[in-house]
């Protein structure tokens, strides 16, 4: 509990959040959009993917889908594509951190700090 009696946010169940937004934002941007949007879906998803990393770096499987998405939608060294090519990915990256977050969702009831706290 913090100072102000409110619960603080644990970073598994921040972590399953971060990759929910993720897999949120790969889905919106298989619609068409202008292209500053999906340059904004990319800053978001690769912040998304990069957090949710950081956060299960402990588990392997989470770290490497992670870091795959965070390789495709690069913000810095973008991945050039014409846009029916970048379907392919925003569904396969839907798919991964969706797999992401309900895995860290449902390790969020098993750490060892979750039930002591009452």
């Amino acid at each position: 509990m913090n100072p102000r009696g409110a619960r603080s946010i644990k970073p598994i169940a921040m972590a399953s959040l971060l990759a929910a937004l993720a897999a949120v934002t790969s889905l919106v941007a298989y619609w068409r959009w202008p292209y500053a949007y999906y340059e904004t879906f990319r800053w978001v998803i690769a912040a998304s993917a990069l957090a949710a990393a950081y956060l299960l770096r402990s588990k392997p499987i989470c770290l490497v889908v992670c870091a795959a998405v965070l390789f495709v939608f690069n913000p810095i060294a973008p991945m050039r594509m014409r846009a029916y090519e970048w379907r392919r990915y925003d569904i396969a990256s839907f798919i991964s951190m969706s797999y992401v977050a309900i895995y860290a969702w449902r390790l969020r009831g098993s750490s060892p700090t979750a039930s002591s706290e009452t």
